[in-house]
């Protein structure tokens, strides 16, 4: 069994990959998939630390519109990342290898996923879903193998283009100006976004927050409660992103301040 937590393989978890925008070539790898098996989901995962993060889909319910991710250890995806192979759910109720988590809150109940890879490495599924037992033959993996060829090589040109276009904050340190001023402008870009989303879930602290000093009714704390856990997978991707904007902002101002002094000594 391939660990989950192995450093290559969350290393290969980087840049364009985990982007934040909707990439058009995934979308319509997910669309295709999804009339390939005549299923009303498709999904390129991503199997992180902590969550599953929906890199494209097509068919998600509302839910799970906004964050685009659910907690890792309730995924079906995982078992792919292990086997390194594909892994076929009929009948989700019914399945003991499987967690139960999405087949109540989702009614999840037939799957395929197939692995994608980045640098060699299994990061996640090419996967379709049918809230209905579906008895799955052999042949829906063996057509979604294709796609998930193609989802790879996409998912590797943004991992190289974010390379190249973050020197000096994923990629290395900037050895020009104008690299440094390219990977100023990316971090920027991504503390945005990060501000953005934070404005978007800050009513969410604010029910947590009334929820643990004990002001709600019983009813409304329930209520709370489940919308919280529903909103985790959220805020641990938002951390995250938090620690790695932190670091990269660091090494940038480490490699200005070399490139300043380097400067200073070619003008003496």
């Amino acid at each position: 069994m391939a660990n989950l937590d192995a450093k290559e393989r969350l290393a290969a978890l980087r840049g364009g990959v985990t982007g934040a925008q909707r990439d058009p070539a995934l979308q319509a790898i997910v669309r295709e998939a999804a009339d390939q098996a005549g299923t009303p989901l498709a999904l390129v995962s991503l199997i992180m630390g902590t969550i599953q993060l929906f890199r494209a889909d097509h068919g998600l319910p509302p839910e799970l519109g906004v964050s685009l991710a659910t907690s890792r250890c309730d995924s079906f995806c995982q078992f792919v990342v292990q086997t390194e192979a594909p892994f076929v759910v009929r009948h989700a109720s019914e399945d003991a290898r499987v967690p139960q988590t999405v087949v109540q809150s989702h009614s999840v109940q037939a799957y395929v996923g197939v692995p994608v890879r980045v640098d060699g490495q299994i990061v996640g599924t090419l996967c379709v879903l049918d809230v209905q037992p579906r008895e799955f033959g052999d042949e829906v993996a063996a057509a979604l193998e294709p796609l998930a060829a193609r989802a790879s090589a996409r998912l590797q040109e943004l991992a190289d283009a974010g390379a190249r276009g973050s020197r000096g904050i994923d990629g290395g340190p900037p050895r020009t100006l104008g690299e440094a001023v390219e990977a100023a402008a990316d971090l920027g870009f991504r503390a945005r976004l990060l501000e953005r989303a934070m404005v978007e879930v800050g009513p969410l602290t604010r029910v947590g927050q009334a929820l643990g000093e004990g002001t709600l009714s019983t009813a409304l704390a329930l209520q709370a409660a489940e919308l919280l856990t529903e909103a985790a997978p959220v805020f641990e991707l938002l951390v995250e992103e938090a620690r790695q904007l932190r670091h990269a902002s660091a090494r940038l101002h480490e490699a200005l301040e070399s490139l300043h002094a380097g400067t200073d000594e070619e003008g003496a």
